[in-house]
């Protein structure tokens, strides 16, 4: 996990906050109208009475006894719906409004995280990078072809039709991944933020880190003196968001650990078919020469190469 573990547990515990507030108000509402229409509250007991009896007759032996009971819990049911509605009452007044319908508040649909905890987490991970301010300024909205020069503006719109593209099929199979090449201030940061930013608005959740960053947590989750949860525990979000930003490729000391670990999360993004994208101000030879021809051969082989041939922007701009 990159967050802290007591920040995590914090977040659950909110979670459990929320689910058992959503069913307390829902038993709130049930009380109101019980005591406000006594006829609706003798249907509620005569649907529990019928459902106990049954129950235990079942436990007792008798086979049978769950015969027809669904159809007439479901007649008092629809009695009771009625009724609400002649009193002007939603239909689904009596049941807990969730934040999130698909996990009732919990966090979880199974075993598994669900989207609206996938998002928060990065929301906070994305907070705590301070890439979040950078996105309300640079975005599609913003991107001005007519910074570049005249030169190299032709493949800059390509890239950011490529991008629009990576944006409107993410999610489907294939997704693919990309890898942004260029000299320092040529608009990768820009066009990955781009992308990125309209990715969390469709409620993907995405991860960005420079290379240093990047390689120093994993650094810290390898070596560090946690012995509460394993390194592959502890990065669980490198591999599982749904997209992985690496900014910067090349300005960490590429050792050994560091080629190791840029196979290792290659790899495994890979195989549970994740999407990164990489940006770097080094030449593929120079890539090939720091990283070794095997991590070369995997982004060549699954990355979308776009090269970025245009002077320094800011100085432009």
């Amino acid at each position: 996990m990159l967050l802290p573990d007591n920040r995590y547990r914090e977040i659950l515990h909110d979670y459990e906050i929320r689910h058992r507030s959503a069913q307390m108000d829902a038993m709130k509402r049930r009380h109101e109208v019980e005591a406000a229409f006594p006829e609706f509250r003798a249907l509620s007991e005569e649907i529990s009475r019928l459902a106990l009896a049954s129950a235990k007759e079942y436990i007792q032996g008798n086979d049978r006894a769950l015969d027809g009971i669904r159809e007439k819990i479901a007649g008092l049911s629809t009695s009771r719906e009625k009724l609400l509605r002649a009193h002007g009452y939603p239909v689904n007044y009596l049941k807990p409004f969730y934040r999130c319908s698909d996990c009732e508040d919990t966090g979880f649909i199974g075993k598994k995280r669900c989207h609206c905890l996938e998002q928060r987490l990065s929301d906070i991970l994305y907070d705590q990078s301070n890439i979040r301010p950078v996105l309300e300024k640079e975005n599609f909205s913003s991107f001005r072809l007519d910074i570049y020069s005249p030169e190299v503006r032709s493949e800059m719109k390509t890239v950011y039709e490529a991008a629009k593209d990576f944006v409107a099929r993410f999610g489907k199979t294939g997704s693919g991944n990309l890898l942004f090449l260029g000299r320092v201030g040529s608009g990768k940061t820009f066009m990955t933020n781009c992308i990125a930013g309209a990715l969390i608005d469709r409620g993907f959740s995405c991860l960005y880190f420079t290379s240093v960053a990047f390689f120093n947590l994993l650094s810290d989750a390898a070596f560090g003196n946690s012995s509460e949860n394993s390194d592959r525990e502890r990065c669980r979000d490198i591999f599982d968001c749904d997209l992985l930003v690496l900014d910067d490729l090349g300005t960490e000391n590429p050792n050994s650990f560091v080629r190791s670990r840029l196979f290792m999360t290659l790899s495994e993004r890979a195989r549970l078919q994740k999407s990164i994208i990489i940006s770097s101000n080094l030449t593929l030879g120079e890539i090939q020469s720091n990283y070794n021809e095997r991590n070369l051969s995997r982004i060549l082989s699954n990355y979308d190469i776009y090269n970025f041939n245009s002077d320094d922007l800011r100085l432009r701009k």
